[in-house]
């Protein structure tokens, strides 16, 4: 076969099993070689050895001998040539291989381990002038890294799928001790990874950023001041202002921070003020304005208070978050527009001048913004813009008592917060009977980014993962604690979860069509009947964190990086949550 093709990949390329590869669906072989196929089948091989017979051949092919995946002496090309080697078998001969699975999973992590040891021997000798090009190769290792816990966490979970059909069991069923014994080897690789991912996304990237982008404090001609609206409840406000501290460092305006509280919200906010001016980075809040309002003595959210639909069954908190979306019956008279941030759960990496810019984007319709989180099907209240001028001109109270109103049963019933309200002006605006456009207008999907990887299986669910991995659960998309990414899955991500779909005919070639056509999009996450989508490695400018996904333990250590250096730790962390049951 092989004195047809040059090299092994072209082989692969050009002879994959025609009933799963037809020729015009051929990847990468070149135009030289396509017509072999067709015209002479010996070069492709009459009959091929069964597929795992195939795949220990081929490895040896490459220089590992019984799959052993010794790379320790190997260079990086032939490093990459194994990895593409098994990408290209599983996509194109035999997705249900657990033995390429398993192989794949190791050839990666052992690949890009030998990648980050190589960087970082340049990283303890590095002198400024290299400070450019360590950070972008540390960018990429950090990628290729992610990938890899990834795959592994996949293979984790294609075993606890494959003991499932085995057994015709429920996947719930299965207790992920079961396949601890077949996780063995990638598990070994995996937690020696860990503290070399942490290196280098806790430690390495952050300093050469911080480097090459120092803090250059407020724009000394910046006439603007941006106003924001944020909300702490009792002794919540040293876990909530790592949501602040994380916007302060990227700002290059002055700001009017409104604290909207109950009284003994108003008072740990102004203690944890007071402590954080006494200290060493005390220049951060350089032109930051603090302004207190008890909104549940304000006369115009009583008045509001009064006239909500009494079906509805809000909490306390859900009264506090409604505060928000009627700020303009709270704030004073000189106020034009406002941001609105949920505290504790969102960490902001731009400067928040960019956010305050798309007030310029609002059409005459508009009076609010949110963005559209597509991976949990709805408007989400974590960030929102307010214009407030217009709310009070366009008597915005009115509208909002009808959308509560309007949900009540037999609708949805959602009328407990503020983002329930968002969710009717937009997403059920049509549905529910209002006429004219929404006057919700969406946000870039850059400035509401959730780290969900809904593809995979069991992905938020801890009690499915064995107990070291589920410590150890990233989102892949998380490069540095200042870069974060939106991740789209690869086709290769794809396929661990859809080999297991229950499709009858033709399944190689219609499950590889399928991931193939849904990994090709550089879009993912849209809003419904809109152009509104999350564009596949666009760069976060805020992340946020809902619901349970505050769970995972990475969640804390990211958070902990972002919080403001306190003399007396908090009291409350995540778990306090003031959103933390919602999503």
């Amino acid at each position: 076969k092989m004195r047809c093709f040059p090299s092994l990949f072209i082989f692969m390329m050009c002879c994959p099993p025609p009933d799963t590869v037809p020729e015009d669906e051929l990847l990468g072989c070149p135009d030289g070689y396509r017509h072999l196929r067709r015209e002479e089948p010996d070069c492709c091989g009459g009959s091929r050895p069964d597929h795992d017979v195939f795949l220990r051949q081929q490895l040896a092919v490459l220089g590992l001998a019984d799959g052993s995946l010794e790379f320790q002496n190997a260079d990086p090309t032939s490093r990459a040539d194994v990895v593409m080697f098994l990408e290209r078998f599983l996509l194109d001969f035999d997705a249900k291989s657990v033995q390429a699975w398993r192989y794949l999973a190791l050839s990666t992590i052992h690949d890009v381990g030998l990648r980050l040891d190589d960087w970082k021997m340049q990283w303890w000798r590095g002198v400024p002038v290299q400070v450019p090009s360590l950070l972008e190769a540390a960018v990429a290792i950090s990628r290729r890294l992610s990938e890899a816990f990834f795959r592994i966490e996949a293979f984790h979970q294609y075993l606890i799928a494959t003991k499932t059909v085995k057994e015709r069991s429920v996947y719930d069923d299965i207790d992920p001790e079961e396949i601890r014994d077949a996780f063995s080897a990638p598990l070994t690789w995996y937690l020696e990874g860990v503290s070399g991912r942490n290196f280098l996304q806790f430690e390495a990237i952050p300093q050469l950023q911080r480097f090459l982008y120092p803090y250059q404090g407020l724009n000394a001609t910046a006439s603007l001041r941006v106003s924001l609206l944020v909300l702490n409840l009792g002794d919540f406000a040293k876990a909530g202002f790592v949501t602040l501290w994380s916007l302060l460092k990227h700002r290059s305006v002055p700001l009017r921070v409104f604290v909207l509280g109950d009284a003994p919200g108003l008072a740990s906010w102004r203690a944890a003020v007071v402590e954080l001016e006494e200290g060493h980075e005390a220049k951060y809040l350089d032109q930051v304005e603090f302004e207190y309002v008890d909104f549940a003595i304000s006369a115009g959210f009583q008045a509001f208070k009064r006239e909500y639909p009494r079906e509805c069954e809000v909490s306390e908190i859900g009264w506090a978050l409604l505060a928000r979306i009627v700020c303009h019956e709270i704030l004073p008279p000189d106020v034009d527009k406002v941001i609105a941030l949920d505290l504790g759960d969102v960490v902001v990496f731009d400067d928040v001048r960019k956010l305050w810019d798309l007030f310029d984007d609002f059409d005459d319709h508009h009076i609010l913004a949110a963005a559209y989180v597509d991976s949990l099907h709805h408007v989400n209240g974590g960030a929102v813009l307010y214009d407030v001028r217009r709310m009070r001109e366009r008597d915005f109270t009115a509208l909002v008592l009808s959308a509560a109103k309007s949900a009540l049963p037999p609708r949805s019933g959602d009328c407990i917060h503020d983002q329930s309200i968002l969710n009717v002006l937009w997403t059920h605006w049509q549905e529910y009977g209002f006429s004219g456009l929404s006057p919700l207008m969406l946000l870039p999907c850059r400035w509401m980014v959730v780290p969900v990887a809904e593809w995979q299986m069991q992905w938020n669910t801890p009690g499915m993962w064995l107990p070291e991995v589920a410590q150890n659960l990233r989102y892949p998309g998380i490069i540095s604690a200042d870069h974060v990414e939106v991740y789209c899955p690869t086709a290769l991500d794809l396929l661990s979860v859809w080999s297991f779909l229950t499709i009858t005919t033709n399944f190689n070639r219609r499950v590889r069509r399928l991931v193939l056509d849904e990994a090709s999009k550089p879009y993912r996450y849209c809003a419904p009947k809109t152009r509104h989508c999350c564009k596949c490695g666009e760069r976060a400018s805020l992340l946020h964190i809902p619901g349970d996904l505050k769970d995972w333990p990475f969640v804390t250590t990211f958070f902990s990086f972002h919080s403001p250096p306190w003399k007396v730790p908090p009291a409350a962390g995540l778990e306090s949550a003031q959103t933390r049951n919602f999503w």
